[in-house]
């Protein structure tokens, strides 16, 4: 199996788990308007959309800007194994917490055990990692601007989502952004 069809395999066992555990969640207690939620989705959507292997991309997109050596595929490979299950490991962790979107759920609790214990956002990291490790694999530069649009996405989000803890949790949200990283640990 080629290092691009493990990468789909993944991603798509990853997409399936995520899909199963989105059932059961508790109810919205406060969530942002459409609006505000297209800010974040837009550009997360259209970095998903280059990733994906559609063969209808300009030429400019699907131009590599290096062959990969081997080790640098299984590095990626390695990488977005490592990314994603850290963010299946956070996503449990979360259990009825975690939404698709920035909210707060009703009797919505604070994690800070797991790997909220080492960053305040470890699905972002995970989901992060793996897709480093995916463009690091295919070498493309649509990946490069995928991470680029991802990346915004996911800053502009994790703001809002600290906005909400710290509306909702106050001190104990203070105390846990001076202890815990954002994303990356020890940095």
């Amino acid at each position: 199996m080629c290092a691009t069809h493990l990468h789909y395999t993944l991603w798509s066992l990853w997409l399936i788990y995520w899909l199963w555990r989105s059932w059961g969640n508790k109810k919205f207690a406060r969530h942002e308007t459409l609006i505000v939620k297209t800010t974040y989705l837009a550009p997360l959507i259209a970095g998903v959309c280059l990733l994906l292997p559609f063969p209808a991309f300009p030429a400019i997109f699907t131009i590599r800007f290096y062959e990969t050596p081997v080790f640098l595929v299984w590095a990626g490979v390695l990488m977005t194994v490592v990314g994603l299950l850290l963010s299946v490991w956070a996503r449990h962790c979360l259990a009825g917490n975690w939404s698709a979107f920035v909210s707060i759920k009703e009797a919505h609790v604070l994690v800070r055990t797991g790997p909220y214990a080492l960053v305040r956002h470890p699905i972002y990291s995970g989901i992060f990692l793996a897709l480093v490790g995916g463009v690091i694999t295919s070498g493309e530069i649509k990946g490069v601007v995928a991470l680029v649009l991802i990346f915004f996405s996911f800053v502009y989000k994790i703001n809002r989502e600290e906005e909400f803890m710290r509306s909702r949790f106050a001190d104990q949200y203070a105390a846990y952004q001076q202890t815990t990283k954002k994303l990356i640990p020890f940095m």
